[in-house]
Parts: structure tokens; sequence; C-alpha cells
């Protein structure tokens, strides 16, 4: 039986480091690779799904997060996320695998 596929969202898919990272993952079998974008329509790369992500609408986080194992994160400085205990962290809802 083969692993389990595991999903990585990347955000930084437009620059130097977001790019190499998801290269580098896509050559893997037992990983799918999401992107992360403010308009996900302006940005294709074959292999990868993109989802909206931005970090200043807590509102995107949900879907882009949505059965996600890692994430990536690369580009400019954002603003500082809003703390675990805020109604719109995100991250308590990823699953952990087990």
């Amino acid at each position: 039986m083969g692993e389990a596929m595991k999903t990585v969202l990347i955000t930084g898919l437009r620059g130097k480091t977001g790019r190499q990272v998801a290269q580098a993952l896509l050559g893997r079998k037992e990983v799918v690779v999401r992107g992360a974008a403010r308009n996900p329509a302006s940005l294709t790369i074959p292999g990868i799904s993109v989802s909206r992500f931005a970090w200043e609408d807590p509102v995107s986080w949900p879907d882009a997060l949505s059965g996600v194992h890692a994430v990536y994160f690369s580009g400019r400085r954002r603003p500082t996320p809003p703390k675990p205990s805020h109604p719109s962290w995100p991250w308590r809802k990823v699953s952990s695998g087990s």
C-alpha cells in the first residue's frame, strides 16, 4: 500500500523561493502542491492548483487551508497575523493527520 498523499500550501509562488519549493515538491509522488494567491485566476502553473489566500482577509484562510498538512510561507512581510485565540485563526482547524 502506498503512502497517503499530503497537501502542501505554498505562498510566494511568483517569487524565486516559493517557485523553487513548488518545483521540488512536484517531483514527489506523495505530495500534492497547492498554491496560494490573492488572485488565483492570475496564477497558472502546471500541476499546481491555486487557492485564494490573503493575509489581510481572514475569510480566505479556511478554504485555502482545508485539507492542508503543511504550509510554506514566503514573500514580503505581512501584517502580524491574529493570535491563535482570535475567532478567525485557521490553524487549529487543520488536521494533524492522526
